[in-house]
């Protein structure tokens, strides 16, 4: 798991307490999981986990390994989002390595989508902000 390039972010405000990230292909085709037995609503969603003390970058790198078997290098600053039982910093990120086999139990699926199929799969509103905030960077 790898750091990578120091990211330029805003302050997160006290009530963000968890972070994950929007892993990107080359091709920008987007990773989502399918958290078992659709934990907290969701049918797909992106890696995230509370930060139990440690840095948020750390973090989001941290829960997307856990949760997709990926190993990746945290791009940039992406958004904070207001969660059911937390807020989340999510950054963007790219695959240096791993394989969704290495998936956590947490997780039931790690799945590969274009951009555009990924929005119709997320059902939380604000999970498809996100979506619609990365698409903007493209």
């Amino acid at each position: 798991m790898a750091l990578g390039a120091v990211i330029d972010e805003p302050t997160p405000p006290a009530s963000v307490t968890a972070a994950g990230a929007l892993i990107i292909e080359p091709d920008q085709r987007i990773w989502l999981i399918t958290p078992s037995n659709r934990y907290g609503g969701y049918h797909y969603t992106f890696p995230k986990g509370r930060s139990d003390g440690l840095p948020l970058q750390v973090t989001a790198i941290k829960e997307v390994f856990e949760e997709t078997g990926l190993m990746v290098t945290l791009t940039g600053f992406l958004a904070d989002s207001p969660r059911k039982t937390s807020d989340c910093r999510f950054y963007t990120a790219r695959r240096l390595a791993g394989s969704p086999s290495a998936m956590d139990w947490e997780v039931q699926g790690v799945h590969l989508a274009p951009i555009e199929r990924a929005k119709a799969l997320l059902n939380h509103p604000a999970d498809q902000v996100l979506a619609r905030k990365l698409t903007k960077q493209f």
